[in-house]
């Protein structure tokens, strides 16, 4: 065989090889394609899947903690709460409509409170009211608002907006204007608080009063 042909032969076989290997990667990057032609729809619908699916969890654990906290509020109407307070002078604490916090056991929201301190010996029955209330039982804390009102057990009514009232020491106040009217007369000021079981009375800023005297005293 000449030289010439030789030469023809190694270029043609080149040439095959060449296009064999072309060929190759072809086939190589054709089963490449066609794998991601297949699998990208196959994640797409999984991750749509898994998304829905945690959507779906997610709902579930918001009912379920919502009615785990509804079922825990406790809701009671004419509501009556019965103790005695450090000293061991009795109370009642009555309201229309009570909730109990699910968060709190403590926590009581009341709606149209009445709170009783019962009479002792050398003390008179004290009673309030109020259209809203918040009682913590734990700490015998009475906060009361809203059409606050005093009796004093003597005759005497004291018309305020806000109470606060520390039941284990028999204490009241309030910080914000009150009006009292009894058969000794009339009296306002910016503030009040009671101590001494109910005993006293103080009143405090922009006091002003108009008392009867004795023999014109409501017997």
């Amino acid at each position: 065989m000449s030289p010439a042909a030789t030469l023809a032969d190694d270029a043609q076989k080149a040439e095959l090889e060449r296009r064999e290997r072309a060929m190759a990667r072809w086939r190589t990057q054709s089963r490449r394609i066609h794998f991601f032609r297949r699998a990208l729809p196959g994640a797409m619908a999984a991750l749509l899947a898994l998304l829905v699916g945690w959507i779906a969890v997610r709902a579930v654990l918001t009912a379920m903690n919502e009615a785990k906290g509804a079922a825990a509020a406790i809701h009671m109407t004419n509501a009556v709460f019965h103790g005695r307070n450090e000293s061991g002078r009795p109370f009642v604490l009555h309201a229309r409509e009570a909730v109990r916090d699910g968060s709190n056991v403590n926590q009581i929201q009341l709606t149209d409170p009445i709170f009783e301190m019962a009479a002792e010996e050398t003390v008179g029955a004290r009673k309030m009211t109020a259209q809203h209330g918040l009682y913590y039982d734990d700490k015998k804390m009475l906060y009361m608002n809203g059409h606050v009102v005093l009796d004093d057990g003597q005759g005497t009514l004291f018309h305020s907006e806000t109470a606060v009232i520390d039941i284990n020491k028999d204490t009241a106040r309030g910080d914000s204007r009150v009006v009292g009217d009894g058969p000794q007369g009339h009296i306002t000021a910016s503030t009040y608080s009671v101590d001494q079981k109910g005993q006293h009375i103080v009143f405090d800023g922009h006091v002003q009063g108009r008392f009867l005297p004795q023999k014109e005293q409501e017997p």
